[in-house]
């Protein structure tokens, strides 16, 4: 019976420390379990709390930027928009973008004088302490130049929030658009005259019959051809105060003698050789020209043609006058002009070049081909044109250009706006 007994007590003891064990091994795991669980906790509250100084800095930043944005984007359009007013005043208007260009430089200006304050050096990021904690707190690192993109500022950052055991970057960009910062309404009006193809009366059908034949001196006499008249070289044709209409077309030959003080009305086209100096000469050719050159001067004189106009030589000095053609302009060399201007309602090759003198204008309203432009105008003389093929730097193109320029006028502008948007990528 003693032995029995010894042998339970022996049984309980062996039980008693199994126990004992087991209960150990499970308060050390629910201990082990517990500071996971806190030290789990204390990572996803620090890397919320880390997350939410990110954000603060985000939104420090951008709010920075859009109000400086939205403050002065009014005076950055109004200076513009004098700057292009002015530039067309002075003939020098250049197309919309460079104005958004302006723009744009006036506004990072504008955006990095907010920045620079902020930081010892224009290196360093912006810093900000949060809560007066050195362990809380955020920083933006922003470039020290925006980027651009078509019509828009890129203005890219980061922001960077600091928790005691954890840091969060929120990368953010703000796209400032300029696209809409200029709106096209109505035209100008040019206090200058607009070059035009009618500005030379016709004096009318009840003129005399002018004289034809051998010596055909047509000085001071009023008269016109009715129908179609070719001359011969023998003719030599003279114009010197004289009123000539002619209601079809009119062919010479060399033209030797200078005319002066005379109106040449040509209903229809003219095909000539040679044409001598023209002083004071008002020409109008209804339908095209086609000459080899115009050997002489023509000084305080209109020409105008209403369709092509074919050169196959030179035009030799065009001085104090006015040239029109209402069709496309083909012809070899301008040798000198100044104090003028030729208005081409299509297109226009002048394959061997322009010598600019002074106060010149040449205005193609379609595409341009031009060879050699020898520039002695010190800046006083313009080529504009709609489009052209050539490279020259002398040569500006461009539609609103072209309209202040040439046309009397060109697009005004209102006010528009300078928009922006805000995107955010978060990384942990």
């Amino acid at each position: 019976m003693r032995n029995v007994l010894n042998n339970n007590k022996g049984y309980v003891l062996a039980l008693v420390l199994i126990i004992s064990i087991l209960f150990t091994v499970i308060f050390f795991s629910f201990l082990a379990i517990s500071s996971n669980t806190t030290k789990q906790n204390n990572i996803v509250e620090s890397t919320f709390q880390s997350q939410s100084i990110a954000e603060m800095g985000a939104s420090y930043f951008q709010h920075a930027m859009t109000n400086e944005i939205i403050t002065k984007q009014a005076d950055i359009i109004k200076n513009v928009i004098k700057q292009r007013t002015d530039d067309i005043k002075a003939k020098e208007l250049k197309a919309d973008q460079h104005y958004i260009g302006l723009a744009m430089d006036d506004m990072e200006k504008v955006l990095i004088d907010v920045i620079l304050p902020l930081k010892k050096d224009p290196k360093d990021p912006i810093i900000m302490k949060i809560h007066s904690n050195p362990q809380n707190t955020f920083e933006v690192v922003t470039p020290a130049t925006f980027a651009r993109a078509d019509d828009a500022l890129i203005i890219n950052f980061t922001s960077i929030g600091h928790d005691e055991a954890k840091s969060t970057e929120i990368k953010g960009t703000i796209t400032v658009d300029f696209s809409n910062m200029i709106d096209p309404t109505t035209n100008n009006v040019s206090d200058e005259t607009i070059i035009t193809g009618n500005t030379i009366a016709d004096p009318g059908t009840s003129l005399n019959i002018c004289p034809t034949g051998t010596r055909a001196d047509l000085s001071n006499k009023q008269c016109q051809i009715k129908g179609n008249i070719t001359y011969s070289q023998n003719d030599e044709l003279k114009f010197n105060n004289s009123i000539y209409r002619v209601s079809g077309t009119l062919t010479v030959p060399n033209m030797n003698y200078s005319s002066s003080n005379s109106t040449l009305y040509i209903v229809g086209s003219m095909n000539g050789q040679n044409l001598n100096s023209m002083s004071n000469v008002k020409l109008h050719v209804g339908g095209a020209l086609f000459v080899n050159q115009f050997n002489g001067r023509i000084v305080d004189s209109v020409i105008e043609v209403a369709g092509s106009t074919t050169l196959y030589g030179n035009l030799d000095n065009l001085n104090n006058s006015t040239m029109y053609i209402g069709g496309s302009f083909m012809m070899g060399q301008i040798n000198q002009i100044s104090n003028s201007t030729i208005y081409v309602q299509g297109s226009a090759n002048i394959y061997q070049g322009v010598n600019l003198g002074r106060n010149a204008n040449i205005c193609v309203n379609g595409d341009l081909a031009i060879g050699n432009i020898n520039d002695n105008s010190g800046g006083t003389s313009k080529i504009y044109a709609r489009t052209s093929s050539s490279t020259h730097k002398s040569v500006i193109v461009g539609n609103d250009t072209f309209e202040a320029a040439c046309a009397g006028g060109s697009p005004t502008v209102s006010p528009g706006s300078i928009d922006y948007t805000t995107e955010y990528e978060y990384s942990y």
